[in-house]
């Protein structure tokens, strides 16, 4: 199962380092558990960090069932706020179903190495999804389904103007970096 999610971070471009010497200060932890950290804020760098835990339900008194936990340092995280570029545009990406999941966690991940502001709805409802997107005055909506998969490309939605079209992956990038 590690092997798995090794597999899976580094599918998407994501760098790791595995430390087997890394404890975090709870002992209900077991298996794996993990940090995210940054360069960005000097020597207190962890800014989330967690493990899966087995037996913590159990111990508490519900079912016997395994979990994973994480907590944040919200100081540390509003530290890196005046590090947010604000200039460039909202985007959301949506999936239609459950195959276009992966599909769109590519493009995830390479829209925020642009430095883009990104939010990644894979609720599956796209009525949903675009209304919340509205909401939250989000430039572009980034749609991913059946169709995009199979001819390779991606359905990008202006909610200013309600315009869209359909780009593919290097049209796409060119798109949100002009």
């Amino acid at each position: 199962m590690f092997a798995k999610v090794q597999s899976l971070v580094s599918s998407v471009g994501i760098t790791f380092s595995v430390n087997n010497n890394l404890v975090r200060g709870l002992d209900y932890y077991c298996h794996t558990v993990f940090e995210f950290k940054t360069s960005e804020i000097g020597s207190q760098d962890t800014i989330i960090g967690g493990g899966r835990y087995d037996g913590l339900v159990k111990t508490i008194g519900g079912p016997d069932i395994p979990g994973v936990g994480w907590a944040s340092g919200i100081e540390r995280i509003v530290m890196m706020l005046n590090k947010i570029d604000t200039k460039n545009p909202l985007v959301q990406v949506i999936t239609i179903d459950e195959q276009s999941k992966n599909y769109a966690l590519n493009l995830l991940i390479s829209l925020r190495r642009l430095k883009l502001k990104v939010r990644y709805d894979h609720k599956i409802n796209i009525k949903k999804s675009l209304k919340h997107a509205n909401e939250a005055k989000i430039n572009f909506a980034i749609i991913v389904g059946e169709s995009e998969i199979k001819n390779n490309n991606y359905t990008v939605k202006n909610l200013f103007d309600n315009t869209q079209q359909t780009l593919s992956f290097e049209e796409l990038l060119n798109f949100f970096q002009s």
